[in-house]
């Protein structure tokens, strides 16, 4: 994963979660595993934070596929 400068492993399940910003975690979290529990898209705007420490503000989204999980789309906001 480019952006993240991670392996592909170190994202998968809620790997993801470590380069979102601290402040912002548990927000982004509560709303991740709502959106798992209710199985509903997920769509969220919040800093991510690579580890060369360069932060981003990203549109993120995941939209829920009922045979094979959630697919996720982040996008930089300029």
């Amino acid at each position: 994963m480019t952006l993240a400068d991670r392996e592909l492993d170190e994202v998968l399940s809620s790997g993801w979660m470590n380069n979102v910003k601290l402040n912002e975690r548990n927000i982004v979290y509560n709303e991740w595993n709502n959106a798992i529990k209710d199985k509903r898209n997920f769509e969220l705007q919040y800093t991510f934070i690579n580890r060369a420490g360069n932060e981003y503000n990203v549109h993120s989204i995941a939209l829920v596929n009922k045979d094979a999980g959630y697919f996720g789309l982040l996008k930089i906001k300029k």
